[in-house]
């Protein structure tokens, strides 16, 4: 990313949620995501705001020029963006996982 920045490109990210994911209750998910599971259940244990936590550790990073947000009305958009000022420290991620996981086509949600 940082050599597309370098030779004058704009770069949008989407998905800051990964596809909604962390709003999940990650006992209601497919056995795909078995991995997942308990770093899910930490990290919404540990972060009580999630779409602000989230937004702010895109939108700080300087590589990043905008960022693309789902949300189901104006209202949902106007709370995730107030959101960010409460934003929380992100708790350091412990595992590492597989890369179907990182390949949202291949989710089985």
């Amino acid at each position: 990313m940082a050599v597309m920045k370098e030779n004058g490109c704009e770069i949008h990210v989407r998905s800051a949620f990964f596809q909604g994911l962390f709003f999940m209750d990650p006992d209601e998910l497919s056995s795909f995501f078995d991995e997942l599971k308990p770093a899910l259940k930490r990290f919404r244990e540990q972060v009580k705001n999630i779409s602000g936590t989230l937004l702010h550790f895109v939108l700080r990073n300087p590589l990043i020029d905008k960022v693309i947000i789902g949300v189901e009305n104006h209202r949902q958009l106007i709370e995730n963006l107030k959101s960010i000022e409460q934003a929380e420290q992100l708790p350091e991620l412990e595992e590492t996982f597989s890369e179907n996981l990182l390949t949202p086509s291949k989710w089985l949600i």
